[in-house]
């Protein structure tokens, strides 16, 4: 059965990156953060892992390095790009912020 939603009680949630290894992450604008969730090998269940895993100041786009280790977040706001390491347990370690001279409107993020 595949989940047809689940809560994280923060505020415009948008953009939704995952790896092979059942980590989902969302991006939640309105509240500045970053939300992780798991998904069940076989069976498609989503669950909330943790609804303020990773902070950024107005994050959008986000994409998941190929190795699924890393997680970049547009950060417009701060004309930079939000990183995170991801744990094994699908937790997020903020790594910082690289500069990147973005516009507010800039949309899209690729990673290698």
């Amino acid at each position: 059965m595949i989940t047809p939603s689940v809560e994280n009680g923060q505020a415009a949630t948008c953009w939704i990156a995952g790896n092979h290894q059942g980590d989902v992450f969302t991006s939640n604008t309105g509240s500045q953060t970053i939300s992780a969730y798991t998904v069940s090998s076989g069976h498609g269940k989503l669950a909330l892992l943790d609804a303020t895993a990773g902070f950024g100041n107005r994050p959008i786009d986000m994409n998941i390095s190929i190795d699924g280790r890393f997680l970049y977040a547009l950060d417009p706001a701060e004309e930079a790009v939000d990183m995170f390491e991801i744990e094994s347990d699908g937790s997020l370690t903020g790594l910082g912020t690289a500069p990147a001279g973005i516009s507010i409107v800039a949309q899209g993020i690729a990673v290698r």
